[in-house]
């Protein structure tokens, strides 16, 4: 609890000071596809606010339900290893496929996560399945499948029903 009210406070005083400027935009008011995906523009900062944002918002959503914000997806993104200039796009296909929600479930249950990632998938990227609630995991194993995909010549978010 402790550690989730320090990083909710590093996040604020990080917004009102403008040193995290671009990683405050949230939803759009009528909760549709965010207006603008967070400007991302600094990748340079601290992977330390990143990761206590990250974790805050992984314990709240564990705790209370409910989704990430834009901002805390972008943290999510660069902790699980996403490149700068994938980010916006990587936001978007999670936004599609999920809602920012870690605990989405579709096509009947065998998609999972932010990016709706197939079980088998997990042990290709040496993730354990079982954790794929969680947005970091999820995460990374979600750039290790882009990657294979971009590997083998195959086009970008192949993988995927929702694209950039």
């Amino acid at each position: 609890m402790k550690e989730t009210a320090l990083a909710f406070l590093a996040f604020v005083i990080g917004c009102l000071s403008g040193a995290v400027a671009g990683y405050c935009e949230y939803l759009s008011a009528n909760g549709d596809e965010p207006s603008q995906v967070a400007r991302i523009d600094a990748p340079e900062e601290s992977i330390q606010f990143h990761l206590l944002t990250a974790q805050a918002a992984q314990e709240r959503v564990n705790r209370y339900g409910g989704q990430f914000t834009g901002t805390e997806m972008v943290s999510v993104l660069i902790v699980a290893g996403w490149p700068h200039e994938l980010l916006e796009d990587a936001m978007r296909v999670a936004w599609c496929e999920s809602r920012w929600s870690p605990y989405a479930r579709g096509d009947g249950g065998n998609s999972v996560g932010i990016f709706q990632l197939h079980n088998g998938w997990f042990g290709y990227a040496g993730e354990d399945p079982a954790n794929w609630g969680s947005a970091e995991v999820n995460a990374r194993v979600a750039y290790s499948v882009y990657r294979y995909d971009i590997s083998r010549g195959y086009t970008e978010w192949k993988q995927w029903s929702c694209k950039p």
